[in-house]
């Protein structure tokens, strides 16, 4: 864990990578109080492809084209 202050992050912005992965944590502080902590993000996630998101979307039973069909001649 680092502490730095408010001047010292503005200062370090441009490495705050290199200091989050040396120290694991940072503390933020103002005027010798902590005011926010920064924590590196575990396992990057990545975006699903869209087959991936159709495979686990459920399968009508009856077609949409159908239910709306449906809906509309209701109105």
């Amino acid at each position: 864990m680092q502490t730095l202050s408010i001047r010292e992050v503005r200062s370090a912005l441009s490495r705050l990578d290199e200091l989050l992965s040396a120290t694991n944590e940072i503390i933020i502080t103002k005027r010798g109080e902590a005011i926010a902590r920064i924590l590196p993000i575990k396992g990057k996630h990545r975006r699903p492809t869209h087959d991936e998101l159709h495979s686990l979307t459920k399968k009508l039973s009856v077609p949409s084209e159908k239910l709306l069909g449906d809906e509309r001649d209701e109105q």
